[in-house]
């Protein structure tokens, strides 16, 4: 049982867990404050999931609440514990709970990034530091490649796990057949694919050239080959680039702040702002084409998920 219960773990990544760990302290202490004795925690009722839906509504946001509850759900199945419920009943409460929502728990929908809020960061940033270096890599990177920051940050500094973060030995170049330098990057892990995948992006004309940002990125820092791809040179040695750094490491100038993304929000931002670049253009993701020259014309790389990087 013990080793069915290890091999279940692995279903979900670490920041799922998480998130559903956070549930369970929750379910936990709603329990506690009820008096509700512990033989009732497990298997959880409906009664009791409805009454812990109830004391959530209205303090957390409908996705939390959802969140919070799958986590008990979890924790019931890694432990072989029955989770049979009045679904329609509690698929009701969840909705109401949407409805409820505190203002507090909406935000404004985050700013796109675009071509030219990209040139003005650019513009902002200062390419010999070996910081500013690796954010601008990092950021053309991802927008580029349609990725999502986890996938080439990490969650903190001491995070960086060689088995899981992409690296610069996890980076090959080769032109395709038409000469176009490719990029591709193995990424070791993600969320959606335990066993890895590859992207790639293609040789842009302009400032915001990838492959040129992140060349500057190898001169300035010149990580080693097994650590972080985006770590950086930091009081004599090196720190992996984390989701907080990115971007953009420093304030950028007030008159300019307006009209730039806010700082943090590359993790929701980048990939819409992507997608959308790549369907202005009339570019198929379905495709998994990487190309440049003309919005129409594209070279096509066989990899798993390859971004259709057309010249801007």
């Amino acid at each position: 049982m013990t080793r069915i219960k290890d091999v279940i773990a692995h279903t979900w990544a670490e920041s799922t867990k998480e998130s559903y760990g956070s549930g369970l302290l929750v379910f936990h202490i709603f329990c506690d404050a009820k008096s509700i004795p512990d033989h009732d925690h497990t298997p959880a009722s409906t009664q009791l999931i409805s009454f812990f839906i109830l004391s959530l509504a209205g303090q957390y946001s409908g996705s939390t609440v959802a969140n919070y509850l799958q986590g008990v759900c979890t924790w019931h199945i890694m432990h072989h514990l029955d989770w049979s419920h009045n679904d329609t009943k509690i698929e009701a409460l969840l909705k109401a709970a949407v409805t409820l929502a505190p203002t507090s728990s909406k935000h404004k929908p985050w700013e796109p990034y675009t071509i030219s809020a990209l040139e003005m960061m650019r513009s902002n940033l200062n390419l010999v530091d070996p910081a500013e270096a690796a954010v601008f890599a990092c950021l053309t990177t991802m927008f580029l490649c349609t990725a999502h920051v986890r996938e080439f940050t990490v969650p903190h500094l001491d995070a960086f796990d060689p088995l899981l973060h992409v690296k610069p030995s996890n980076v090959t170049h080769e032109k395709d057949q038409q000469g176009l330098m490719v990029t591709n990057f193995r990424l070791p892990r993600t969320k959606s694919a335990l066993l890895g995948e590859d992207i790639s992006l293609v040789q842009q004309h302009g400032p915001l050239d990838p492959q040129t940002a992140f060349q500057n990125h190898l001169t300035v820092n010149n990580p080693p080959r097994d650590s972080h791809l985006f770590a950086y040179k930091h009081k004599g040695s090196y720190r992996p680039l984390t989701k907080s750094n990115s971007p953009p490491p420093c304030p950028l100038p007030p008159r300019r702040q307006a009209s730039s993304p806010s700082r943090g929000t590359a993790s929701v931002s980048v990939p819409p702002s992507s997608t959308c670049f790549a369907m202005f253009h009339s570019t198929s993701l379905r495709s998994r084409a990487i190309g440049q020259a003309t919005p129409f014309s594209f070279t096509y790389a066989a990899t798993p998920r390859s971004h259709p990087c057309t010249q801007y």
